[in-house]
């Protein structure tokens, strides 16, 4: 579920690529299709997972 529009494609595309950075930097995995754009679509947010299944935020 996507909540807020989308910011612009190429910021949309920069969000996209710093959070799969980060995931694999954490080692956590975000819940498919479950992201949500901040105001304005200026933050990207999904619940994740640990590799140990603790639940975290990821937000960018």
């Amino acid at each position: 579920m996507t909540i807020g529009p989308p910011p612009d494609p190429d910021t949309e595309q920069h969000a996209r690529a710093h959070h799969a950075h980060t995931e694999k930097a954490l080692d956590v995995q975000v819940e498919p299709g479950a992201e949500f754009w901040g105001w304005a679509g200026r933050t990207l947010g999904a619940p994740a997972r640990t590799a140990t299944g603790v639940s975290v935020w990821l937000r960018q």
